[in-house]
């Protein structure tokens, strides 16, 4: 996030330096011709890294299948990543993802209920009940409406 900015001294160093050398080893004749490849190499490279970038960004499945690949141990991104493959209905992979979130953080109330309507709609209603209690019993008072609902469709006291 805004590294550009301060990428602007290495690209001026790199432009100096890069001068530097073909005065050193080209002549004035070759030096316009070297130059020109130099900077079209750089910028055939700067394409194809920013082709490959936003292939990444094509969808929200693919952003999210990345991140999850390079912060394999954060829970937001496997929680995130299974939305996208609930939204796809894939909900065997969804579930998946939401049991890897919940294995790096057990409290992540987010990935709990996610799980829990998961599994429900797959037909796990046992399982999906006890994951909707324990969201009810672990989220925080910004949930209260849906904990009391949940809590109230299953018959158990707050």
């Amino acid at each position: 996030h805004r590294a550009y900015l301060a990428a602007w001294g290495i690209i001026a160093a790199a432009i100096c330096l890069g001068d530097a050398a073909l005065v050193r080893w080209a002549g004035p004749r070759l030096r316009p011709a070297l130059a020109v490849c130099l900077l079209s190499a750089c910028l055939v490279g700067l394409a194809a890294t920013t082709h490959r970038r936003n292939e990444v960004w094509r969808t929200k499945r693919t952003l999210w299948t990345d991140v999850a690949r390079k912060a394999p141990n954060k829970p937001r991104p496997h929680n995130n990543l299974g939305n996208c493959l609930f939204l796809d209905a894939d909900y065997a992979g969804a579930i998946a993802e939401y049991r890897r979130a919940l294995a790096l953080d057990p409290h992540w109330h987010e990935a709990q209920l996610n799980l829990a309507i998961t599994l429900e709609i797959t037909g796990q209603a046992r399982e999906a009940r006890d994951w909707y209690l324990r969201f009810a019993r672990e989220a925080p008072d910004a949930y209260l409406a849906r904990k009391q609902a949940i809590l109230t469709r299953f018959n158990e006291a707050p």
